[in-house]
């Protein structure tokens, strides 16, 4: 296949994904495929291989994926990593948006908790479904994001979900108090703390601090 035609092809696919209807039917029929056929792979992952690359085509007219989980939440992120992929392509009925055994762990911890500390939140992935069992109890969750994307997503998802338990920081929580420079690009970035304010450092405060400026007594669960 020469370089062009494999280009007409993901443009192809593209504009097939133009459609979400049609993207959706496509996906669940790549989904079946690759069950049916990974047994015989000799090794090869056909999902790296050959149904992610075509999910990838058909969502790249879209910057975004949107799904219904299991329990009623809307939830949003970016297209652009292989999280967003495994989101996308996440057989029904979706119960988690990413680590399924990590996200059973933390909504059962938010049946009783009041006050939940989200270091580093990203799009909410786990924040926005411990806020929804934590509204029916009027309980907190205190959200610190450094990442302008991210931070626009949490928001989005704390919104269409209309959850108002959800308190959105634009602060890193650090061992100390002061700034912090981001290494690297989204989810592979990494922190590293900085003397002074530059122009790309972000500020960062210690849990103890936010807490006694919140007015906080006790904080029941911190997610990192």
């Amino acid at each position: 296949m020469t370089q062009s035609t494999d280009h007409a092809l993901s443009h192809a696919i593209a504009n097939v994904g133009r459609d979400p209807a049609a993207r959706a039917d496509l996906v669940a029929r790549l989904l079946r495929w690759e069950d049916y056929h990974q047994k015989d792979a000799d090794g090869i992952d056909l999902r790296e291989t050959v149904t992610g690359p075509i999910v990838d085509a058909l969502y790249s007219h879209d910057a975004s994926v949107t799904r219904k989980l299991a329990s009623g939440l809307v939830f949003t992120m970016a297209y652009r990593s292989k999280i967003a992929r495994e989101f996308a392509m996440g057989l029904e009925p979706l119960n988690h948006v990413w680590e399924p055994q990590t996200s059973r762990l933390l909504t059962a911890l938010a049946t009783t908790a009041r006050t939940f500390v989200f270091g580093g939140a990203y799009a909410g992935d786990q924040a926005i479904p411990v806020a929804n069992v934590m509204a029916k109890h009027d309980g907190k969750v205190h959200c610190f994001e450094l990442n302008p994307p991210q931070l626009a997503a949490l928001e989005t998802n704390a919104r269409q979900n209309r959850l108002s338990n959800v308190i959105i920081n634009a602060l890193g929580l650090w061992e100390k108090a002061g700034f912090i420079e981001l290494v690297g690009h989204d989810s592979h970035a990494w922190p590293r703390f900085v003397a002074r304010r530059t122009a790309g450092a972000f500020t960062v405060t210690t849990v103890d601090a936010y807490a006694a400026a919140a007015g906080i007594d006790t904080i029941d669960a911190i997610m990192l």
